[in-house]
């Protein structure tokens, strides 16, 4: 998708949040979203990934701390949030 159908998904998406889509509108999110160009997250810490996500840390809330380790080219990232929740993510991982 070139930088000018971007501009054009940008204002239908705009259009259809604003409860006024044309029916052009319409097609243009529909085919965005049959083609993974566009995700859609709904809701509190929700996350949309369009597509393969590697190599890459999502943190959603509030006060997460995130630690990433390269341990000889193994990834390892462990975080945690105010709630008291770890994630661990990566090879051979263990939490204690």
């Amino acid at each position: 998708m070139g930088h000018a159908d971007l501009s054009a998904l940008k204002s239908a998406i705009e259009r259809v949040l604003a409860s006024r889509p044309t029916p052009r509108d319409r097609e243009l999110v529909q085919a965005a979203l049959s083609a993974g160009t566009l995700s859609v997250a709904t809701g509190e810490g929700t996350v949309a990934v369009g597509g393969n996500v590697r190599d890459t840390i999502i943190v959603t809330g509030d006060g997460a701390v995130v630690l990433r380790i390269d341990a000889g080219g193994r990834n390892v990232s462990i975080g945690g949030n105010a709630d008291g929740n770890t994630i661990v993510t990566g090879d051979d991982n263990k939490t204690g």
